[in-house]
């Protein structure tokens, strides 16, 4: 196997993925263009006429809001890896691919390296957004905002990895998304029933809400160095084994 043929995996991962990639930045782009209109009319435009009508707490809240937004919104980019996964199972790919001398195991490297190359231009762009806006603001970046921030990157690892195998285990990207979607609802749904006060909490325009949502970040946040690497070799392992099921 030549030497560049790794390579050559990767970028059919990024160039099968590419339309959604660049719609999620974008989309990105988009936000931070309204997050800096929002802080532009606060300062000296239509908002700012009534600004005098918030309370502390709101002003924070609304902060909170236009930094939070798009630094949030950036780590979807990471997702935009798993468009070249449904791809993989056409009849004509996979003849090509079972026809090549590439390995189960390069193939989900190559798939898993592509993850992680878009997982670190979205951290990248995650800080670019808040280093930006505290430029521009005078406000600090707190520990605070990076523990929620390293929180949710664990938990969309965790997605993609599962987006990941289910698609090619499914197949199709119709039973793929049922399978995202389904567990994804039933989870929001039973999180919100056993505890009611999660969209309180989630309200980036409530202080105290996002307090606890801080206090809850901060107990899993010992956890996340352990949730960002399993989720890796897990992904890794199970895409690998699923190849090696699809050449028998």
């Amino acid at each position: 196997m030549k030497k560049g043929s790794f390579k050559g995996l990767v970028f059919r991962e990024f160039y099968v993925a590419r339309k959604t990639i660049i719609g999620y930045f974008l989309a990105y782009v988009g936000l931070v263009i309204l997050a800096l209109l929002t802080l532009l009319s606060f300062k000296c435009g239509n908002l700012h006429r009534y600004a005098h009508l918030l309370n502390e707490d709101g002003k924070k809240g609304i902060d909170s809001l236009v930094r939070l937004t798009p630094a949030m919104f950036a780590m979807f980019l990471t997702s935009g890896a798993c468009d070249a996964t449904p791809n993989d199972e056409k009849l004509p790919w996979r003849r090509f691919r079972t026809a090549c001398p590439v390995t189960p195991f390069r193939l989900a490297l190559a798939k898993y390296t592509c993850t992680m190359i878009i997982f670190l231009f979205s951290i990248g762009f995650t800080f670019g957004w808040l280093g930006l806006h505290s430029l521009l603001t005078g406000t600090a970046l707190t520990r605070d905002n990076i523990v929620i921030i390293a929180v949710a990157y664990s938990v969309i690892l965790i997605l993609i990895a599962y987006a990941q195998n289910v698609g090619i285990w499914l197949r199709t990207l119709e039973k793929t998304l049922i399978a995202i979607l389904i567990p994804m609802y039933g989870g929001m749904f039973l999180l919100f029933f056993k505890f009611p006060d999660v969209m309180f909490m989630m309200d980036p325009t409530n202080p105290a809400g996002m307090e606890k949502l801080v206090e809850g970040c901060n107990k899993l946040l010992p956890f996340a160095p352990l949730i960002f690497v399993g989720s890796l070799l897990v992904g890794l392992l199970c895409t690998t084994m699923l190849y090696k099921r699809r050449e028998k």
